[in-house]
């Protein structure tokens, strides 16, 4: 029974040690798993999107200001033509259903982090807000 108990402690150390140094090596790793099944389809893996219909999320200057808006895109879809780095987009996007603040800050953060975009950290507790602040 010692052997198992023991067996299990290093099967769990080694498990933990292996997610930390990934997570160290890229701490972005969980959003990017989550744009990868939620968002990648239509906003592409380079964040360039399906040009002409979709708006980019690489270089973006739609959500440099205001980085949590994207939880209120994400909770409420989008309708209506926005301007993204000077062109006019009106595609709508279906709301991203049963995510959570810390998925939808996890997903933000690898977005605002990645493709040349400038970064910055957006806080469960901002997501939080945003998604008050923007109630329908």
């Amino acid at each position: 029974m010692k052997k198992i108990l023991f067996t299990f402690w290093l099967l769990t150390l080694f498990i933990v040690m292996i997610n930390q140094i990934s997570c160290n090596q890229n701490p972005f790793k969980h959003g990017e798993l989550l744009y990868k099944g939620l968002c990648q389809n239509c906003h592409q893996e380079d964040g360039q999107a399906v040009k002409g219909l979709i708006p980019p999320l690489a270089g973006s200057d739609y959500f440099k200001d205001n980085p949590a808006l994207i939880a209120c895109i994400m909770e409420h879809g989008l309708e209506g033509e926005i301007v993204v780095n000077g062109k006019k987009y009106n595609s709508p996007m279906a709301p991203i259903e049963d995510l959570s603040s810390s998925e939808m800050a996890n997903i933000i953060n690898f977005i605002i982090n990645s493709w040349g975009n400038e970064g910055g950290f957006v806080s469960i507790k901002d997501v939080k807000s945003a998604l008050e602040s923007c109630k329908e």
